[in-house]
């Protein structure tokens, strides 16, 4: 599971290099836990060449964001090498690095991790 639990806490994207045409889709489903609430959410991003991107939100003070699902599709002519990390205030904590041909996509699910 992935869990952001402070409200200095961000799951981001970056590519290894710039697209050749366009930029990656990405689509975060979470969940967000406080102590009389459970909410649901999407936040959707594209990708910026190799400026780190915030694909899910920090949590607001209270609550803790629980990521159902990432899906990281290579929308572009070209493959794209892709990573997830996530960072607490200024480190980054590397989660998955991988290489996408055109067309393919990078899921993560609560239940099965990457893939």
């Amino acid at each position: 599971m992935i869990r952001l639990d402070t409200t200095t806490r961000t799951l981001q994207l970056f590519l290894a290099g710039a697209v050749t045409t366009n930029q990656l889709q990405v689509t975060v489903c979470y969940s967000d836990q406080t102590t009389s609430t459970y909410l649901g959410s999407t936040q959707l991003s594209t990708s910026n060449n190799t400026t780190a991107v915030v694909i899910c939100s920090a949590p607001a003070s209270g609550a803790v964001r629980d990521i159902d699902m990432v899906n990281v599709l290579n929308t572009d002519t070209a493959s794209a090498t892709v990573t997830i990390e996530i960072v607490d205030t200024s480190t980054a904590y590397q989660q998955i690095s991988v290489a996408l041909a055109v067309g393919d996509k990078l899921t993560y699910t609560h239940g099965s991790g990457w893939q």
